[in-house]
């Protein structure tokens, strides 16, 4: 007799830009537990250098507008997206008037979730533009 074991759907690996340590974990913690595999980084520069090493699985760039040093989330976005136009990206702010840049780079499958948020809103918000975890 034959069995048939299929092979397990790689989950979608989303990219976390975050400097607020609370909030980087809570997030960490909300994608693992739905399935979402997490990358996480507090600055631009360290998410660049994630998104260089890991640019073929990441499906999703979830990252805060502010950031420390000489990256921000709109930078990292727009570096990203220079390659990857298609990639789903999720920004964050607890900043009401920080909204989206008029750069058309950045007006294509992009939301903004401000804070502060609750787990479900983001998970809800990143089931809208990523594939179903394994």
């Amino acid at each position: 007799m034959l069995i048939f074991h299929p092979m397990p759907c790689p989950s979608p690996t989303v990219l976390i830009a975050e400097d607020e340590e609370a909030v980087k974990t809570l997030a960490i913690f909300a994608f693992k537990a739905k399935g979402y595999t997490p990358l996480a980084a507090g600055t631009g520069e360290d998410a660049l250098a994630l998104w260089q090493a890991h640019k073929n699985e990441i499906s999703l760039l979830f990252t805060d507008l502010s950031m420390p040093g000489q990256v921000s989330g709109f930078d990292l976005a727009r570096q990203i997206r220079s390659t990857h136009p298609a990639l789903p990206i999720i920004f964050t702010s607890g900043d009401v008037a920080e909204s989206l840049a008029d750069d058309p780079t950045l007006q294509q499958a992009t939301r903004h979730l401000l804070k502060p948020y609750r787990p479900s809103d983001l998970l809800a918000l990143a089931a809208t533009m990523l594939p179903a975890a394994a």
